[in-house]
């Protein structure tokens, strides 16, 4: 008994460590858990026009579940564009599991993207190999979200 020791007193120590690593990605998930508005975006084939400022109203929203959608409402109806599962892989790494899309080269794909997190400020990057229309573009896209925060009290300028 007293040799099993040392052997069950390292499988613990393992063990902690690896729930540990689990519980410090989960708590990333809920980090970027929420609606998050699309601001603006820059791809690799037009590095001088830097970050473009987006007015399109996309939302994503990424859920406790690990399902996210992205979707665009307009006046006459809402149009998902993306959605699927999705999980955070490391500390820059969240991978959406794509099930469905607008683009059709993107479904049953495994997306890597690299994400940074700065204030309510979400910034994504990803390679994107083909359109909507299935033509080939080979480039990066880089984009910036906002998250929807519930304001404290509702003045003229919240709803602006």
């Amino acid at each position: 008994m007293k040799k099993n020791i040392p052997f069950l007193l390292l499988f613990f120590i393992c063990s902690v460590l690896q729930t540990n690593a689990q519980t410090n990605i989960k708590n990333k998930a809920n980090i970027l858990e929420g609606i998050w508005l699309f601001k603006s975006q820059k791809t690799s084939d037009k590095p001088e026009m830097g970050f473009v400022p987006m007015n399109t109203g996309i939302l994503k929203i990424i859920s406790s579940d690990g399902k996210f959608t992205n979707f665009t409402p307009n006046p006459y109806k809402i149009i998902i564009g993306t959605d699927g599962l999705c999980h955070v892989k490391s500390d820059s790494i969240y991978v959406e599991s794509v099930q469905h899309s607008v683009i059709p080269s993107l479904i049953g794909k495994d997306n890597r993207l690299i994400y940074k997190l700065h204030d309510n400020f979400l910034y994504l990057k990803f390679f994107l190999e083909k359109n909507a229309i299935n033509q080939d573009v080979n480039i990066w896209i880089e984009e910036i979200w906002e998250k929807a925060q519930m304001p404290n009290q509702i003045t003229t300028e919240t709803i602006k």
